[in-house]
């Protein structure tokens, strides 16, 4: 779905969401910043110049917009993650944006790879970049995944229930996971259902587009609809 095709259904999406933008009903201190300074933040980070110029180069091929790996860069930034799993397939924007908000961390790039769907595939490969497999990781395929997931993005419509169930056993305790499409499908809806109900998840922010996942223990279980266009 190009551009001008999908920009009708995302202006009645924010209409309907209308009352949950801004922050607007949230009274958590913790899911109320991060709406406002994380989602929302319009400010320019140090990154997005040359950032922009690799956008402006490759585009995205699997239909992301330049604010959505902007939304990426932030969350990820807000994480703090050192051990990254990515599944983006289509173009290596993702990783980018990632690893500009993320440049001391582990990343972990499965793209392309398996995830128990019945799409098919080769076996999972998970591509290490800065250390060899530490004691405890987890084997797939010829490569390694490692113990711990602080920060893990992929397509809702992608990966299997066990692989998420996998994922999930191994996030960081402030973890924070990434789903994109989170309503593209029944498949993808599905995915996000289960993730959001699972008691280890604490706070989860349904942006239509994006599900966010937030792991942190000392956070009540809340789930909040934010309006994003």
């Amino acid at each position: 779905m190009n551009r001008y095709s999908d920009l009708l259904p995302r202006c009645l999406r924010w209409l309907l969401r209308f009352r949950h933008r801004c922050g607007y009903g949230i009274h958590s201190p913790f899911a109320f910043g991060f709406v406002t300074g994380v989602i929302y933040e319009s400010g320019q980070y140090y990154a997005y110049a040359p950032l922009h110029r690799c956008f402006q180069e490759q585009k995205a091929a699997d239909g992301l917009r330049e604010c959505d790996l902007r939304l990426l860069f932030r969350v990820a930034n807000a994480s703090g993650a050192s051990s990254v799993w990515l599944s983006s397939s289509g173009s290596p924007l993702v990783e980018q944006y990632v690893r500009a908000a993320l440049a001391h961390a582990q990343v972990y790039n499965m793209s392309g790879a398996d995830h128990g769907t019945q799409n098919g595939g080769r076996p999972l490969e998970a591509h290490r970049r800065e250390q060899p497999a530490q004691e405890g990781n987890t084997a797939f395929g010829t490569e390694t995944l490692p113990a711990q997931a602080d920060f893990f993005y992929a397509d809702a419509s992608g990966i299997s229930s066990e692989f998420l169930e996998m994922a999930v056993r191994r996030a960081g305790p402030k973890a924070f996971f990434v789903l994109r499409g989170i309503g593209r499908n029944r498949a993808a809806r599905r995915i996000w259902s289960r993730l959001k109900a699972d008691a280890r998840v604490r706070v989860t922010f349904n942006l239509y587009d994006f599900g966010i996942a937030c792991f942190e223990s000392r956070l009540n279980k809340e789930d909040y609809i934010v309006n994003y266009f």
